[in-house]
């Protein structure tokens, strides 16, 4: 699938049916793009032409106090995510949302005590996939909570990896489940609640 002018691939379109939703993982195929000197307004840019040009929304994407994204003059919620050349985009037109794309990293386990917790340690194998999955777990999470969740490690606790969902509790105790996507190169979470 290409998209207009082919200037981006989808990788990934899932429909939330249950919350009205959906999720695109999406790659930016005009390389010299992605190295423009000014990153973030290029990433600004190139989330407004897919929601324009692919979902059908041509409403300005602005960002809270907290850093989180919503659409200018719409009631629809949004969460948005970018590594490298890839994006990520959760919508919903009913629920708040929370994605995370991450292209895989060979040093992520030097960091990991910064995000995983002792919970976490003891219930997980601590591979390179599995630390991958939690800290776009809490990435997601983050964003979900639209900045209210202040320390990973603490107030966020994966609790489960299945074969395509995590499950994760949050310091205050409310549960959260969360889906995934694993390629060879990147994988993908978002909040499925």
């Amino acid at each position: 699938m290409g998209g207009k002018k082919n200037k981006y691939r989808i990788k990934h379109h899932i429909s939330l049916k249950e919350n009205g939703g959906e999720v695109f993982v999406f790659e930016w195929l005009e390389k010299e793009d992605v190295c423009k000197k000014n990153k973030t307004q290029f990433q600004r840019n190139t989330l407004q032409y897919f929601l324009k040009n692919e979902v059908g929304i041509d409403s300005q994407i602005a960002h809270y106090d907290s850093g989180a994204p919503y659409l200018v003059h719409s009631k629809k919620h949004i969460s948005i995510s970018h590594s490298g050349n890839l994006f990520a985009l959760q919508i919903s037109s009913k629920d708040a949302v929370g994605v995370d794309v991450q292209l895989f990293k060979t040093g992520l386990s030097r960091g990991y005590s910064y995000f995983v917790n002792e919970q976490e340690e003891k219930l997980h194998e601590l591979s390179n996939l599995n630390l991958h999955l939690i800290w776009c777990a809490k990435e997601s999470i983050y964003k979900f909570k639209k900045g209210e969740v202040k320390l990973y490690r603490e107030d966020i606790s994966v609790v489960e990896i299945k074969d395509d969902f995590l499950r994760v509790v949050l310091k205050t105790g409310k549960k959260i489940k969360c889906q995934f996507i694993v390629q060879n190169n990147y994988l993908m979470v978002y909040v499925s609640e």
